[in-house]
């Protein structure tokens, strides 16, 4: 009987388990179709016959995935970390930075601590670097209360790390005493 019972208890982890990975899926299907219908214009010309630029693209889909993704705010966030990467990487930290703080915004309470703390230390550095010194403390006072005690994971622990370490540069550069 009881080899029964656990049989059916495993049954319904695994059912559990299917019923989430066939949503990541859905997820992770309605992203590339956002991304792929929004990329099917690269190559053409705009209105003026130049071609689009790759900021273009980025822009086009920053105003589409609010769209397509306002039903489901983690995989919203995720895209507006994808593209807040691809405008970091285009150095256009401007644009970059809304992104990070939507995909904040839109993190799940769920994600790993570990995922949140390094998209808030980015985002805090971000905003140091658009002159926002004291927002971006604010960003890793947040921050540092996520973090465990104790960190527990090596990586959490590097982390908390490199929290304090940007927590430090920005307090020497707004001339803290002591610094």
């Amino acid at each position: 009987a009881a080899f029964v019972w656990r049989l059916g208890v495993e049954n319904n982890r695994a059912r559990v388990a299917e019923a989430a990975m066939q949503d990541a899926l859905r997820t992770a299907d309605r992203q590339f179709r956002v991304l792929a219908e929004i990329f099917a214009g690269a190559g053409s010309d705009d209105a003026s016959g130049q071609p689009k630029s790759a900021v273009d693209l980025l822009d086009r889909a920053q105003l589409r995935i609010g769209d397509a993704f306002a039903a489901d705010p983690a995989a919203r966030g995720e895209m507006e970390k994808l593209l807040g990467d691809a405008y970091l990487n285009a150095g256009r930290y401007s644009a970059a930075l809304p992104l990070y703080a939507a995909a904040l915004e839109h993190m799940p309470a769920s994600a790993p601590v570990l995922d949140r703390l390094i998209l808030m230390r980015d985002l805090a550095r971000m905003r140091v670097e658009a002159g926002e010194r004291v927002e971006g403390l604010a960003v890793l006072d947040r921050a540092q209360a996520l973090m465990p005690d104790p960190p527990g994971d090596a990586q959490v622990a590097d982390a908390g790390a490199r929290i304090w370490i940007t927590r430090i540069g920005i307090l020497r550069e707004l001339g803290a005493p002591g610094l």
